[in-house]
């Protein structure tokens, strides 16, 4: 996991290795948040909700990609998530894509800094769930 050079909703600069240790389920979008984007951030709140007793293993990331403020619906849906403001060229080297852009997809982050896993945008929650519950019963970190 990369220096990303974040900064917080105050100012103040942050890191995502500041939350190594945890895993991350990560989405990259705009701060105005279309519709997808909101889906995404829904979705994220969701799954992270049904993980029950093992959701404290999980944080929920945003890197937003420009200075565009959240609306206030938008950060209601969001309330919980770790926001972070970080360029987008330095997010764009950091995430794979295949054709297509890096908001396409959600990412997992696992509690050593590694990605390892990439969601459409289109995903089926089931599946996320599914996953993350196999990935976090096998694993004995974060």
């Amino acid at each position: 996991m990369p220096k990303l050079g974040a900064i917080d909703s105050e100012g103040k600069a942050v890191e995502l290795t500041d939350h190594k240790g945890k895993w991350l389920l990560i989405q990259v979008d705009s701060g105005d948040c279309n519709q997808v984007c909101r889906v995404k951030v829904l979705d994220m709140r969701q799954v992270h909700a049904t993980l029950g007793k093992e959701r404290d293993r999980f944080e929920r990331v945003w890197l937003v990609t420009d200075d565009r403020p959240l609306n206030a619906a938008t950060a209601r849906i969001a309330e919980g998530m770790l926001i972070m403001r970080v360029k987008p060229d330095v997010v764009n080297a950091w995430l794979p894509v295949d054709g297509g852009r890096v908001s396409d997809y959600l990412y997992v982050v696992d509690p050593l800094g590694n990605l390892i896993l990439r969601y459409p945008k289109a995903l089926n929650l089931y599946k996320l769930k599914a996953d993350l519950t196999k990935l976090l019963t096998a694993s004995s970190i974060g």
